[in-house]
């Protein structure tokens, strides 16, 4: 692995590399601007920029507690960048478009760079690193991994436009939440690349996984109708189970009170 002189360097190499993560098409403007945001104000680093992407074929993953403890961060991000770097590998190998390609290739370069600063911010903290991705790491490696082709590409797309945003969504905690001096800083400096790549990777997973997602979200869409519906005939069902338990309004039993007459008038007296 090459030797950088400090994290400022680091940094400015990932900033670079991130502008450039797509090298032609949409992708690569979307690479570019958000690069751009990215180093002109902590904001890039705030918002994930683009749509979450859809599940596509496989279940959407449970979204983890963001709430780490500095170390657990430092952690997290060594065993993302693991994965990302042995999946990466694995498309550049066996993948067939050379969008994807390329896209894996800028992912590895880019982790193997984040790693050195992780583990710059990990000895001022003694954390140990771990040296393999976590479950859910290894277990995207051994499935997308065992794929080829366009099989591979397509896969390979889906996860990373998850993975990015749930990686995304724990430095953004660190960024607004963490007081440690020494990951603090890794975490609000990292965080705009981390932002890019989220960018960038749903912007070609759109275009690679056009019609896997549109049918992913023609079926949320009948999901979410189907469960509308159903609630509002749970609703009526409910009401009119209500309505019949509602005893039967009864007539007034009290008989209407007899007008009384007016008393008869005196006769007058008779004259003597």
């Amino acid at each position: 692995m090459q030797t950088f002189a400090s994290a400022a360097s680091l940094l400015a190499l990932l900033a670079a590399l991130s502008a450039g993560c797509a090298s032609s098409g949409k992708a690569g403007a979307d690479a570019a601007a958000a690069g751009a945001t990215a180093s002109a104000s902590a904001d890039g680093a705030a918002a994930p920029g683009g749509a979450a992407s859809a599940p596509g074929a496989q279940a959407e993953p449970a979204k983890p507690d963001p709430s780490m403890t500095p170390a657990e961060f430092l952690r997290a991000v060594a065993q993302a960048d693991l994965a990302q770097i042995q999946l990466g590998n694995v498309v550049k190998r066996d993948g067939l478009s050379p969008q994807v390609k390329d896209m894996a290739h800028r992912m590895v370069t880019n982790h193997v760079a984040i790693q050195a600063i992780v583990a710059r911010a990990a000895a001022k903290t003694s954390t140990v690193l771990p040296s393999e991705p976590d479950e859910q790491g290894k277990a995207a490696v051994a499935r997308i991994g065992a794929l080829k082709g366009d099989d591979l590409d397509k896969a390979y797309m889906m996860w990373l436009a998850e993975e990015n945003q749930r990686i995304l969504a724990l430095y953004r905690w660190q960024y607004d939440n963490c007081q440690n001096e020494a990951v603090k800083p890794f975490a609000q400096q990292t965080a705009p690349i981390i932002g890019t790549h989220a960018r960038v990777a749903d912007a070609l997973n759109q275009d690679v996984n056009k019609e896997a997602l549109r049918l992913a979200a023609e079926r949320k869409a009948a999901e979410e109708k189907a469960a509308e519906e159903a609630r509002v005939a749970a609703a009526m069902a409910e009401a009119q189970k209500n309505a019949k338990k509602q005893p039967p309004q009864r007539k007034s039993m009290l008989r209407k009170s007899p007008v009384a007459k007016p008393a008869p008038e005196p006769e007058p007296a008779a004259e003597g």
